[in-house]
């Protein structure tokens, strides 16, 4: 089952720092609601580690869960390369797309034991300016502050000045 919380989708000119984001939770899939919703895709590989802007997500995201009391996320490997190859699709695209093969792909390379995925999705000229409008947004910061989410992935890729970002959360 999906439920898309916004869907928000412009292109955003490299010069306008201007954040554009949709959100989305998967909440208990069953295996025929994920073949539903997934797309013959071959699965990411495993990131090497996070670059500067990831890590940076990371500590933002991270931050705000101390100020509400909650935990942190633990970055995971296998969903950091589902957020990177899903980034440099949206980058590819120019556009801001949920990714319709999510659910596969967090079972490939996180867990077949999860109970909710989460994905934000964002694009603009920089880091901090995504992040200030993720939380201004209560459908992302729904996601950044769901206490039950364990784990987290970021991919961030830069096309033509704009950045594009994909946040996977997992909850076991």
């Amino acid at each position: 089952m999906f439920s898309t919380f916004t869907a928000r989708a412009r292109r955003a000119a490299p010069a306008v720092p201007v954040a554009v984001l949709l959100a989305l939770t998967l909440s208990s899939c069953t295996p025929g609601a994920i073949a539903a919703v997934s797309q013959a895709t071959s699965a990411p590989a495993a990131p090497a580690g996070l670059n500067a802007e990831e890590a940076r997500f990371v500590d933002l995201l991270n931050a705000e869960r101390a100020r509400a009391g909650l935990g942190a996320l633990t970055v995971h490997n296998g969903a950091t390369a589902v957020a990177r190859g899903w980034a440099a699709e949206l980058a590819r695209r120019g556009s801001l797309d949920h990714n319709p093969d999510i659910a596969r792909q967090v079972e490939a390379n996180v867990t077949t034991a999860w109970v909710r995925i989460g994905e934000n999705l964002g694009s603009g000229g920089d880091v901090d300016s995504v992040h200030r409008a993720l939380m201004a947004s209560p459908t992302h910061r729904r996601n950044i502050l769901e206490g039950a989410f364990d784990l987290v992935g970021v991919g961030v890729v830069r096309s033509g000045g704009v950045l594009w970002m994909c946040m996977v959360f997992v909850a076991v």
